[in-house]
């Protein structure tokens, strides 16, 4: 799923996050790849707009959601004719496990 073409705006892009992290497990690991800067790709001739993001905004929608130990590496790309943008970007962050006293 692109979550920025499902996401209008940043504060869905947000809402969705924190979603996400309810729904996994604890020591789970939510892997996402996005574009840097994107407001569109093209498929089968189809223009499609998305929300366009930033390394900032990725790490700090999944901080506020409660992810910790994120790790992110980025690659540069020029736009083209399928995509826009300034590059790639693999983000990796864990849900923490709840300690429990003993």
């Amino acid at each position: 799923m692109c979550l920025e073409e499902a996401c209008s705006t940043y504060i869905i892009y947000k809402h969705t996050i924190k979603r996400l992290y309810t729904l996994l497990k604890e020591g789970g690991v939510i892997i996402l790849i996005n574009g840097v800067n994107q407001t569109y790709y093209v498929q089968e001739k189809r223009r499609h707009p998305i929300l366009p993001l930033t390394r900032t905004m990725v790490i700090e929608a999944l901080r506020e959601a409660g992810f910790e130990d994120i790790h992110d590496e980025s690659q540069n790309q020029e736009a083209d004719n399928v995509a826009d943008g300034d590059g790639i970007m693999a983000t990796t962050a864990f849900k923490p496990k709840t300690l429990v006293d003993e």
